[in-house]
């Protein structure tokens, strides 16, 4: 029930808007509370640790997400629809906006703050975890940095060229 309603009923805004802290921490309390039969009141205490009701069922969990590791999930597939789908209309309205310096296929290092809509925001802020799962393949070696890009699963080099 916790998951087909309370957490349903927030994607949609996860998938639009950045959520405060506050609010996202008083839907995990929500959730809780619904789960362990807790009333506004009178509050239960949880037999099973937040973080182990959110593995998955195979793991032994109840396949629960906490509510912002969804929120950020959802930031970070903004950013990476707007890198890896330049041809939709909105994707091409926030690159002129935006990164129009920068050309389509290299929307990935994308790391400028600027100021723009909620939605916008939302896409920022999920800049860092895209970041930190991308990696180049290196084909013709035309479009990766070497110092700068993870290649082929590995750390960034991160080093200064000497020259």
């Amino acid at each position: 029930m916790v998951n087909h309603v309370l957490q349903a009923m927030s994607v949609y805004l996860f998938s639009l808007l950045s959520t405060p802290k506050e609010v996202l921490k008083e839907m995990r309390g929500i959730q809780r509370s619904f789960l362990w039969g807790g009333r506004a009141k009178k509050s239960k205490f949880s037999l099973i640790s937040w973080d182990k009701i959110c593995k998955p069922k195979l793991e032994g969990g109840l396949g629960l997400r906490d509510p912002e590791t969804l929120s950020e999930v959802y930031g970070s597939k903004l950013c990476w629809r707007w890198c890896t789908h330049s041809r939709e209309p909105w994707a091409r309205l926030w690159h002129v906006k935006y990164a129009r310096d920068k050309p389509a296929e290299l929307l990935i290092r994308f790391n400028e703050e600027r100021s723009g809509s909620d939605i916008w925001q939302k896409a920022l802020a999920g800049r860092q975890l895209v970041h930190s799962h991308c990696f180049w393949e290196i084909g013709n070696g035309e479009l990766a940095n070497f110092w700068e890009d993870s290649w082929n699963q590995l750390p960034k080099l991160g080093l200064d060229p000497w020259w």
